[in-house]
């Protein structure tokens, strides 16, 4: 504890703090600063001032120590409430902001869905014409043309069919399909580059259809990536897909 001198002379001295000058303003003789630490940061000050001349004993300044004790932790419960407030606005924030890019995502696929698919299903269907009337010179740029066209039509349609199935959680849409009607389906779809590029495709499938719980859609993107690359990296010779299954 500290003893001050109340009188006037003392609120002129330079030496004594603002703090000081105010307690001998109003009279004070003796007191006491008992700190509020948390975690090793002074957070906060008790200040005890009485009119009495050593007016705190070692006993009064045990009590204040406690209930500075019990003040910071109480500055500590609010300091961490209020993170707590703030941490939930910013993940409701940032749930909002999420949900928002969903849709936008979401638009922007189906934008892109018609806005893309169509011209280029229109570019396929003019270069099959063109294909028909042009010299057979010319033949293997409309191929490359179609090539290139349904390539990038497939890539769409595996972005598209990515979204739907983060949009649904990863769950895709099953239900009983012939196997090889998808698989022959697929084949169908992409024999014309195949044929383009002099490669004979032929698909086996055996006269007893093979039913099974499928996404037919997944199936089918499966098959036309697996012809795709087949087509690309196979120089000479030809392409055979086959349909089989176990006891199982």
């Amino acid at each position: 504890t500290r003893r001050l001198d109340p009188g006037h002379a003392l609120c002129e001295r330079p030496q004594h703090s603002a703090l000081e000058r105010l307690f001998a303003e109003d009279g004070v003789d003796s007191y006491a600063h008992v700190p509020l630490v948390i975690e090793e940061e002074i957070v906060g000050v008790l200040n005890l001032a009485s009119e009495r001349s050593h007016a705190f004993s070692e006993e009064d300044l045990g009590i204040a120590r406690d209930v500075a004790d019990l003040l910071a932790i109480g500055v500590r419960q609010d300091r961490m409430e209020r993170e707590r407030v703030r941490y939930e606005a910013e993940l409701i924030a940032a749930k909002e902001r999420a949900e928002d890019m969903a849709r936008l995502k979401s638009a922007f696929l189906a934008n892109m869905s018609h806005e893309i698919r169509t011209p280029i299903t229109g570019i396929m269907g003019f270069t099959q014409v063109l294909n028909d009337e042009v010299p057979e010179a010319l033949k293997e740029f409309t191929g490359l043309i179609g090539s290139a066209a349904q390539r990038l039509l497939n890539t769409i349609n595996s972005v598209l069919e990515l979204a739907r199935l983060e949009s649904s959680g990863g769950r895709v849409q099953t239900t009983v399909v012939s196997v090889g009607e998808v698989v022959k389906e697929a084949c169908q779809t992409i024999k014309g580059m195949a044929e383009r590029k002099g490669l004979p495709l032929r698909v086996h499938v055996p006269a007893e259809n093979f039913w099974a719980e499928l996404d037919a859609a997944s199936v089918d993107r499966i098959v036309t990536n697996l012809l795709d690359n087949a087509i690309k990296f196979t120089e000479k010779g030809g392409i055979d897909v086959r349909v089989s299954a176990d006891q199982d």
